[in-house]
């Protein structure tokens, strides 16, 4: 797989890069992994900057949100339980997410989830061009990890999803590829837009909130 240190540099300018740094520090002082994940590899990739910096740390030890932010000096904004944490530094927020699988038990339904290997963290993500990962580690920095073909995908500028089930277990990705379609200039996979038109129905099965957030995201 290639290295993106140079694309990673140019997307998150100096202030994220530093915090980027620091994190895979502390993560490397915690004997844990850190991995930049999903839009923020995709925008590296198409040369654009880093609205978000999102982060992926994978086997993390016993209370390492709280270990880790005193190491790095950050503030804790929000922690959910589906273990993803916003934290502030330098005036800047950014995510971390703990390794996680996850499961739906009916469509709609937030998903169950449970600690995962950085391979279940990709497999669980809406697209393939969202499902990448470059490595924080300082002897494998900017490594990507591509394990749906995302690259590919973002080359040909295609929105394809990771599973046939993907739309049923979150509707919410229909209006989603919409909006990455749009954005991009990207076409539909064949095979993403035929499971949109067998899908469009489970739009019913989440709630009004979910539903009003990514048409906001989407307008």
């Amino acid at each position: 797989m290639p290295n993106i240190s140079e694309a990673l540099h140019s997307t998150l300018g100096s202030v994220k890069l530093d915090i980027a740094q620091q994190i895979a520090s502390a993560c490397a002082d915690l004997d844990c992994s850190a991995y930049i994940v999903g839009g923020t590899v995709r925008d590296a990739l198409l040369g654009l900057p880093a609205a978000d910096l999102d982060v992926t740390v994978v086997s993390p030890p016993d209370d390492f949100l709280n270990r880790a932010a005193k190491i790095l000096d950050a503030q804790v904004v929000m922690v959910s339980h589906f273990g993803t944490a916003k934290l502030e530094l330098q005036g800047v927020s950014f995510d971390l997410v703990m390794a996680r699988s996850e499961r739906y038990r009916s469509p709609g339904a937030l998903p169950d989830v449970s600690p995962g290997t950085l391979d279940d963290d990709l497999a669980r993500r809406d697209f393939t061009i969202n499902s990448m990962a470059a490595s924080l580690d300082a002897s494998t920095w900017g490594d990507l990890v591509d394990l749906h073909e995302g690259l590919g995908d973002l080359e040909k500028g295609l929105v394809r999803t990771l599973h046939c089930e993907s739309f049923q277990d979150d509707a919410t990705r229909i209006l989603r590829a919409a909006r990455y379609a749009s954005r991009f200039d990207f076409r539909m996979a064949d095979v993403t837009g035929a499971e949109i038109d067998q899908s469009i129905g489970y739009l019913n099965s989440i709630s009004i909130e979910r539903f009003k957030h990514e048409m906001d995201r989407v307008l």
